[in-house]
């Protein structure tokens, strides 16, 4: 498969030989074939203009596949969610639902002398969970 990169290499390449057909064709004085090298150079810049669209397009696609990947990873376990393979980090449900996010949650300083549960809160929004039933082992 023919990366991006090469394209766009090929393109810049073909865009710099119009260049030095149309300042041939300048001392030529020949006012017909300069418009056209003109025409072929705009064209160029067009096509070049798309594939790097296209591209950008293609790593955002990727990153929000990869997101997903990782966010089906996860599972609830009361008000959070842990990634298996990965025990001991917590995430934020909220972010999940909210966006699509991977936040992580950190351990909340609140006062909880009274209950075994840690408490969780999200740094992106503010969610805060106790998750009762977690364990760290076999979900």
């Amino acid at each position: 498969m023919i990366g991006i990169g090469t394209i766009l290499t090929g393109i810049s390449t073909t865009i710099s030989t119009a260049q030095k057909a149309y300042d041939l064709s300048k001392q030529m004085n020949n006012l017909e074939l300069k418009e056209v090298i003109m025409e072929l150079k705009e064209e160029l810049l067009e096509i070049r203009s798309k594939v790097m669209q296209l591209k950008e397009e293609s790593d955002a696609l990727k990153e929000q596949a990869k997101i997903k990947e990782d966010l089906s990873r996860l599972k609830l376990v009361d008000e959070v969610l842990v990634d298996p393979e990965n025990a001991g980090i917590v995430y934020c449900v909220k972010c999940r639902e909210d966006n699509g996010k991977k936040s992580v949650m950190t351990e909340s300083s609140a006062d909880i002398k009274y209950s075994k549960a840690k408490q969780y809160e999200c740094k992106t929004c503010g969610h805060a969970a106790k998750p009762y039933h977690l364990n760290f082992t076999g979900y």
